[in-house]
């Protein structure tokens, strides 16, 4: 599924969610991750793709820093500050959100591969403002009940500048990658 402007084809201010007609594309990058750099004990073959539990062993590095109550309160105060600058502050117009919200609902089945979003940007806010300005705010207030919220990346130098501003970030379900580092980093085989 593709969230976007969709390169200047909606004017500004107009997103559209689509659902491509090929909706299994994509789907083998779900079952492994990119090579990242060996460890010395590392007995694969070069080569053989990382798994997604050989990525993190240890899923505390997911848990929300204040308790997953403490994350959907984070999540929907950052909601109703997206939905007040989109909806309220500015005008804006989303076509075909009922995709969006469709694709959320089937990527939340046991035997789905997952939703993949695209959005560029503009600023920092675009992307985390458009899904709080598009979905229910019970959405992010029930996070720790239904764990749907997706999960985004942002640079380590921009979100995670202190330890207060990390766990605001990881409570907001974003994860810090290092620019420049490419797909290798183990950040990437979380998401």
């Amino acid at each position: 599924s593709f969230l976007g402007n969709t390169n200047g084809a909606c004017p500004s201010g107009v997103y559209q969610a689509v659902r491509p007609e090929n909706s299994e594309w994509g789907s083998e990058l779900m079952e492994t991750t990119p090579e990242a750099p060996r460890e010395a004990s590392d007995t694969r073959p070069t080569g053989t793709p990382r798994t997604r539990e050989d990525a993190v062993d240890d899923q505390s590095f997911l848990a929300p820093p204040w308790s997953s109550r403490g994350r959907s309160l984070t999540l929907g105060i950052v909601s109703v500050a997206g939905k007040l600058v989109l909806n309220v502050l500015n005008r804006s117009t989303f076509h075909n959100v009922e995709a969006l919200r469709a694709a959320i609902d089937d990527a939340s089945g046991a035997a789905s591969g997952g939703l993949i979003t695209v959005s560029n940007h503009a600023s920092t806010l675009d992307d985390p403002f458009l899904f709080c300005a598009m979905l229910p705010l019970s959405f992010f207030f029930t996070e720790h009940v239904h764990e749907r919220v997706r999960w985004s990346i942002c640079a380590r130098e921009m979100c995670y500048k202190s330890r207060l501003l990390g766990d605001f970030f990881k409570s907001g379900k974003t994860l810090p990658v290092e620019r420049g580092k490419g797909l290798n980093q183990p950040v990437m085989g979380v998401v």
